[in-house]
């Protein structure tokens, strides 16, 4: 069972990747010029918030099993303050703390080529997607299952 829990954990990041892809390609998309750049647009919106939301439901089996396993009230804490809770939150709050204020940096001064903001933004909300899964108690369920 331990198992198909990582399968369904691994098929979010995956759902949060592709949605933070989708932010990626947006400098092909355009609902002002040529028809084919209007149906990136629309194909890309889709596949942002399909993303998102593929992301959360594919952990709801890891959240209904954690949540009827005894093991589960081990597990406290607020996720709104965690942070830098195991090797791989790190690495994932690292690249959120970087990319915000690279984003934050974009904002003020306003001359960036729009694929190097596309990139940051892109790669912040992949970051801040999955700060929330690897921080989370879904994540330190996982980890504990396999210790």
């Amino acid at each position: 069972m331990e198992g198909s829990l990582r399968k369904w954990a691994v098929l979010s990041v995956l759902s949060f990747l592709l949605s933070s892809a989708a932010v990626l390609l947006m400098p092909l998309a355009s609902f002002e010029r040529e028809a084919w750049r209007q149906a990136v647009a629309y194909i890309l919106a889709s596949v942002f918030w399909l993303g998102i939301i593929a992301g959360v439901l594919f952990l709801r089996p890891v959240s209904k099993r954690r949540k009827r396993d005894m093991r589960y009230r081990e597990i406290s804490g607020s996720i709104l303050t965690r942070f830098f809770s195991n090797r791989t939150a790190v690495v994932i709050d690292v690249l959120l703390a970087v990319s915000f204020i690279a984003l934050a940096v974009a904002l003020i001064i306003r001359v960036m080529p729009q694929w190097a903001f596309s990139t940051i933004l892109s790669v912040f909300m992949f970051s801040f997607e999955t700060h929330w899964l690897f921080n989370g108690r879904n994540y330190a369920y996982l980890t504990r299952l396999s210790d």
